[in-house]
């Protein structure tokens, strides 16, 4: 019996002893290393609570590196605030800081690491700096709390599992630039309604996003050429999957556990849709409608020299806005690099294609001359390249669609009585327009359901006008632009 009562004793020690008392973070919680003139932070006290800011400084000295692992398993953070001068966050640095519910992170910032926010189940939005480059695997794996992300223009990789589990991430920006859509990267996002996939992603991984149930339909852009394994497989809601372009090449169980009648649309004339199915999926040939008709999608095309890394360009607008810019390219890489974007229609663009070193895309002591082209709807625009010194520019201009306008308006009667009234207006394939009425010009109610526009002119028919003799006024309006 005493025995016992010892051991009760010793075990009732053991267990006060491994209560953890919490206090506020500070800077004496932090393990660092003085490393020549810079200090890198090492480690964090686990028991350290609430917010903690991380001096830019410590010994006068700056502090500029973060060791992965670093704050691991601290889950009584709420908040963390990296100083200006950290250029990397390391490989798991907050990897299950439970109730962390935000990290500030300075535009010194270039790359987040593996894992680096993986189980932060309490995390809700996290501001990635514009400078970001790179945007590790799995870095935000089972953040169950996190909504929303927005990834900055200069990431070009979206890598594996970087939001798998994020069952609550309802929206998601992707830059224009990005190329590749790594495998898991949405695995089972189940909150995720739509997700639009950049004009210049040329591949989706496996099972990317497989399990994302609350996707209903989805665009694939003319860029895409192949989908991995399992790449939609699961996504119980999604009943439509349009492509713009060609079809790419299907890995096995693309489409595996969608709902029965789920279709694939592609415009007439799409290579690679053979037969009735693609997929597995009923194929509808019709009209893809373009998200953004107002303005010209151009691809830029530029082979490098053998000095890539002295070449840059720029397409600008009449304004000076900057619509379009690549490189610096590798050195001794000459396979071409494709970037896509949109400009506006019926402005004066400007290409300016730059060299760092003043020898044009033609280097001065080899025979290989580098050369780039605009192109719009494979029509080559301009083109340069070779020897032009430090910087080329070549203006073009590309007609834009008809622009909306009253061609005529007519009425319908019988027996005297208006029956019908029309209005025909200028409009385009591929826009979509509404038509409404007021009685004062301030206040106007829509009297159509959105109209699909014709090429060159559509008619719109009031089968129901007003005809009190008070007055009424129309008007027609893009509902896409």
């Amino acid at each position: 019996m005493k025995m016992l009562v010892s051991r009760i004793a010793m075990a009732a020690l053991v267990s006060a002893l491994a209560v953890v008392r919490l206090h506020a973070a500070d800077v004496n919680d932090l393990v660092y290393e003085v490393r020549g003139e810079t200090v890198t932070i090492i480690s964090c006290d686990r028991s350290a609570s609430g917010e903690l800011v991380i001096p830019p400084e410590i010994e006068g000295k700056p502090v500029t590196t973060i060791v992965f692992e670093a704050f691991l398993h601290c889950s009584s953070l709420t908040g963390v605030v990296v100083p200006p001068g950290v250029t990397s966050i390391g490989k798991g640095t907050f990897a299950h800081c439970s109730n962390l519910l935000r990290v500030d992170i300075p535009e010194s910032v270039t790359s987040v690491r593996e894992g680096a926010f993986a189980y932060c189940g309490a995390l809700v939005n996290v501001d990635l700096p514009e400078n970001l480059r790179n945007l590790g695997r799995d870095v935000f794996l089972w953040c169950t709390s996190l909504t929303g992300m927005r990834i900055p223009d200069r990431v070009l990789y979206l890598s594996p599992g970087v939001f798998a589990h994020c069952h609550s991430l309802v929206n998601v920006v992707l830059p224009e630039r990005l190329t590749l859509i790594g495998d898991n990267a949405f695995y089972e996002c189940l909150a995720l309604p739509e997700i639009n996939i950049p004009i210049n992603v040329e591949s989706l991984g496996l099972e990317s996003f497989m399990h994302c149930e609350s996707l209903a339909s989805v665009r694939i852009p003319e860029s895409v050429t192949g989908f991995g394994n399992g790449c939609f497989a699961f996504c119980r809601n999604l009943e439509s999957v349009m492509f713009e372009g060609d079809a790419p090449d299907l890995g096995l169980g693309v489409f595996f556990g969608l709902p029965a009648g789920a279709t694939v649309t592609h415009a007439a004339g799409a290579a690679g849709f053979h037969g009735d199915f693609f997929g597995g999926l009923a194929t509808v040939e019709g009209e893809v409608p373009d998200l953004n008709p107002s303005m010209a999608r151009v691809m830029m095309t530029v082979n490098p020299d053998r000095n890539g890394s002295e070449t840059t360009w720029e397409v600008t607008d009449e304004s000076g806005r900057i619509h379009g810019s690549g490189g610096p390219y590798f050195d001794f890489s000459f396979n071409p690099e494709v970037f896509r974007f949109l400009v506006p229609y019926n402005q004066i663009l400007r290409i300016t294609v730059h060299d760092a070193r003043g020898d044009g895309m033609g280097h001065l002591t080899g025979p290989h001359l580098g050369t780039w082209s605009l192109s719009h709807d494979a029509t080559v625009l301009a083109s340069g390249g070779g020897n032009f010194g430090f910087a080329e520019t070549v203006a073009v201009t590309i007609p834009g669609p008809e622009e909306l306008s009253i061609i005529s308006v007519a009425g319908e009667e019988t027996s005297g009585l208006l029956r019908s009234f029309k209005i025909t207006f200028t409009s385009n394939t591929g826009w979509t327009y509404a038509v409404d009425r007021s009685r004062d010009l301030v206040n106007w109610e829509q009297v159509s359901s959105t109209i699909a526009g014709e090429e060159g002119f559509t008619v719109f028919a009031d089968n129901a006008p007003i005809l009190d003799g008070s007055g009424v006024f129309y008007r027609v309006r893009e509902v896409s632009d």
